[in-house]
């Protein structure tokens, strides 16, 4: 007689029936099939809204932007990238302000690239040619040229960004800069390897907390101001990191803003400045606060290179008088100390007081006014 405890032993076709592989196959096939259109059907209804959505943010960016007197245009648009990406790219991109100041900026293209699991984050790319006219108080500045690549990531906030991370590849203009009162334009050039430069940001910081954080660097940079300025336009390398403390209240009116930034305790500290150019080369740290005028002031120490050659700079144009200049290089001369290369250099404090550089005790120039409006 059978086990009543184990059912192998009884032997029925209803109890011991088989499905036939092939049905095992089939039913296993319809399963998969029906999970792969569920799951098909939701990242395609995903995809298309992260695609929607985005479309509607920018749109709704292009309007804010023309309230202010903005324009942002283009000739085509189109949307690609399913499964993996959301990709929205502008044919001749062109984007007119007015605020703070009038620019006018022409691109061959522009791509916004987003991920449908990250749909927050947006990767802008620009590349090729590309044009740039400005008008500020003092100037007008009209520069064309190319961009090998320009990568953006970034993460907004709802003031202002959370996150920026910047890569611009062999930016390469020519130009002119036409200074109001003037008879004829200068010719002038921007040129770099490459420029880096990321961003954090925390809005609702108070009065001792770090509301921005950013670091930079670039390398064989180009500056579009004549090398016959007191200061070389060819920077070798630079690199800056610093962080800016205070509350953020952005007003419309940026004088309110900043008094406001000031009046808070906001200050900028540099932690780190290292400029190799030619002449001159710095490297130092200290920190930056606005003034009753709203305008720059602080204090840092310094290592400077390539000082006593400047100072000639500064005598040969006329903004130091021959004999300040004697008097200058005298007293920085008795300070200095040589590299190994034969170049000197001085480690002193850098001043900057009702905007007059002071080098030490030394006055070396005034800085111009900065109208924040």
């Amino acid at each position: 007689m059978p086990n009543k405890y184990n059912f192998d032993e009884f032997n029925h076709p209803s109890l011991n029936y088989k499905k036939p592989k092939s049905l095992q196959i089939f039913n296993a096939s319809i399963v998969l099939l029906f999970s792969t259109i569920v799951v098909v059907g939701l990242w395609s209804a995903l995809w298309y809204a992260v695609a929607t959505i985005s479309k509607k943010e920018i749109s709704k960016w292009t309007a804010a932007q023309n309230q202010y007197g903005n324009d942002f245009s283009y000739e085509n648009v189109s949307l690609s990238g399913y499964p993996s990406r959301v990709i929205i790219n502008y044919d001749k991109p062109q984007l007119k302000t007015v605020q703070p100041y009038n620019v006018l900026w022409n691109m061959d293209s522009l791509t916004i690239n987003i991920k449908p699991w990250t749909p927050w984050q947006a990767q802008i790319t620009m590349e090729g040619k590309t044009s740039i006219s400005a008008s500020t108080i003092d100037a007008d500045y009209n520069f064309s040229g190319k961009i090998e690549k320009l990568d953006l990531l970034l993460n907004p906030g709802k003031l202002l960004f959370d996150s920026i991370n910047l890569k611009i590849t062999k930016p390469n203009f020519a130009g002119t800069i036409t200074t109001h009162g003037a008879s004829a334009p200068k010719s002038a050039l921007f040129s770099a390897d490459e420029i880096n430069l990321s961003a954090n940001t925390k809005p609702q910081a108070q009065a001792k907390d770090v509301a921005i954080t950013i670091a930079a660097n670039t390398a064989n940079m180009v500056l579009p101001w004549a090398d016959t300025m007191p200061i070389s336009n060819h920077i070798q390398s630079a690199d800056f990191a610093f962080r800016i403390s205070g509350p953020l209240v952005i007003n419309t009116d940026p004088m309110a803003t900043l008094s406001g930034w000031r009046d808070g305790g906001g200050r900028v500290f540099v932690d780190n400045l290292t400029i190799h150019g030619q002449p001159l080369g710095f490297s130092g740290g200290g920190n930056i606060f606005l003034d009753e005028n709203l305008q720059p002031a602080g204090r840092m120490s310094a290592k400077v290179i390539g000082l006593l050659p400047t100072i000639n700079r500064f005598r040969d144009l006329g903004l130091i008088r021959d004999g300040d200049a004697v008097v200058a290089k005298m007293t920085l001369a008795a300070l200095s100390q040589k590299t190994s290369d034969g170049r000197s250099f001085l480690n002193l404090g850098v001043e900057i007081k009702d905007r007059v550089v002071y080098l030490g005790p030394i006055g070396i120039g005034q800085l111009p006014e900065i109208n924040w409006q």
